[in-house]
């Protein structure tokens, strides 16, 4: 009898309990879409964030928008600032307490990005604040281009060309973005912008050497005389752009 009772035992322990598959099955469905949604927040998250932040993205390697420089508008800074927070509420909302640990780490370093972000907007507010966020913009701008062979020379200085051009009308933006200005900020951001010289002169010298004299005269901000040589167009805008940094922030100092 106690052999039939412990082989009875077996079969009825070995049997699945299937009194909650639905519950466990459904449970599952939700962990997963879950995950997914997060996965589909970061990506286009990351996209949009290296669009709209240009220069930043030729820094880490990116060149797709090597001619642009980021647009600093009021109304383009309270629109990334509003995107990012509309986002990282999203994120909050998540349950996550019962997602596998590695979706659930994945959605921990999402949302830590997304409050960094938040509360620079919030609260630093660099663009109000820090003139350094300029001049960096400008100095990244051009070095980005010119620390890695990643493309001819010539396009590199096409594309260095096209940010120096956008340069003036963006600093002019700031004075008006500066509302707040720190006086050391102030301080840092005229030494960088004095200290510049070298990177806008000789290193885009240096780029500029195989573009033909009608290809220089075309991508050249101000059309200067087309007799005038290439290294002389390229040092004069160059040391104007240094000039221009220096005065714009004179102000806050």
């Amino acid at each position: 009898m106690l052999t039939s009772g412990a082989a009875a035992w077996g079969q009825t322990s070995n049997r699945p309990d299937l009194s909650r598959k639905a519950l466990i099955t459904q449970k599952t469905k939700e962990e997963v879409m879950g995950a997914a949604a997060l996965h589909k927040v970061a990506n286009e998250y990351y996209a949009w964030r290296n669009e709209n932040n240009p220069v930043q993205s030729s820094d880490a390697g990116l060149h797709t928008w090597d001619d642009r420089l980021t647009d600093y508008s009021s109304a383009k800074i309270a629109e990334r600032a509003q995107h990012v927070r509309s986002l990282l509420e999203k994120v909050r909302a998540m349950k996550i307490d019962n997602w596998p640990k590695d979706e659930r780490i994945d959605a921990i370093l999402v949302r830590a990005q997304l409050e960094n972000v938040d509360f620079q907007d919030r609260v630093l507010k660099f663009e109000r604040t820090n003139p350094q966020v300029y001049v960096g913009e400008c100095v990244s701008g051009i070095f980005s281009l010119l620390k890695k062979e990643y493309d001819t020379p010539r396009k590199r200085a096409l594309a260095a060309t096209a940010r120096l051009r956008q340069m003036p009308a963006m600093l002019k933006q700031s004075l008006s973005n500066l509302q707040n200005p720190v006086k050391l900020y102030a301080q840092l951001a005229i030494q960088s912008a004095r200290s510049i010289d070298s990177l806008l002169n000789k290193s885009l010298m240096a780029l500029d050497v195989d573009l033909a004299r009608s290809s220089l005269y075309m991508v050249t901000p101000m059309n200067w005389r087309n007799d005038c040589p290439k290294w002389w167009t390229s040092r004069r805008w160059a040391k104007r752009t240094t000039i221009i940094i220096s005065n714009t922030f004179s102000c806050c100092h």
